[in-house]
C-alpha cells in the first residue's frame, strides 16, 4: 500500500517548527557555554581577536562574575599584577605557575612551557594574558595561555613588557 500523500502546507508548516526548535536549542546551548552573553548588558568574557580591544575592567569584571557563578571553560582576556612567581610545575606537560590579582581576586596562571616560552616574570610585573578560565575554590586557573594546537581550543598568550609569550 503506498505512503500518503502529504499536504505542501503540512509539509512546509512542519519544516518551519523543526527550524525554530533548532535556532531555540542552538541558541540556549551557546548562551551555556559562554559563546554569547545570556544577558546583552553584561560584561561578555570572550572576543574575537579582531574585535577592538576595550579596556581590562570589563574583563576583570567578568573574571570575577566567573569566580562568583563558579563558571569554567570561558575564554577570558585581561590584565594583573604577578602577585607571586611559584615553582614549575613539572609532573606531565611543564608549566610555568605564576598567581595574579586581577580586579581584587587570585588567580592562577598555568603556562605550559613545553608549547610557549618561559614568560620572564617578577612578583610587581603588570602582565595582560588571554587564556581559558578554569573555576575552583582558590579562585580558578587560567591555562592555554600559549599557541593553539589543534582546532579545539583559541590560542592564548601571556604580554609583559610589550612583548607576547604564546
Amino acid at each position: 500500500m503506498p505512503a500518503p500523500a502529504l499536504n505542501p502546507r503540512t509539509t512546509k508548516s512542519l519544516l518551519g517548527s523543526v527550524i525554530v526548535v533548532a535556532i531555540v536549542l542552538v541558541s540556549y546551548l551557546a548562551k551555556q557555554r559562554g559563546w554569547i552573553a545570556a544577558d546583552q548588558n553584561a560584561p561578555v568574557a570572550h572576543r574575537s581577536d579582531n574585535a577592538p580591544k576595550p579596556s581590562a575592567t570589563p574583563y576583570q569584571d567578568s573574571i570575577a562574575e566567573l569566580i562568583r557563578s563558579k563558571r569554567s571553560n570561558v575564554i577570558v582576556e585581561a590584565s594583573g599584577v604577578v602577585t607571586k612567581v611559584l615553582p614549575d610545575d613539572n609532573e606531565g606537560d611543564r608549566h610555568q605557575r605564576l598567581l595574579v590579582e586581577v580586579g581584587g581576586n587570585t588567580i592562577l596562571i598555568a603556562h605550559n612551557i613545553d608549547l610557549a616560552s618561559r614568560v620572564p616574570v617578577r612578583a610587581g610585573d603588570t602582565i595582560r594574558f588571554k587564556g581559558e578560565y578554569e573555576y575552583n575554590d582558590r579562585g580558578g586557573v587560567i591555562h592555554w595561555t600559549h599557541r593553539a594546537t589543534g582546532r579545539n581550543h583559541a590560542a592564548g598568550w601571556i604580554e609583559v613588557g610589550g612583548k607576547r609569550y604564546e
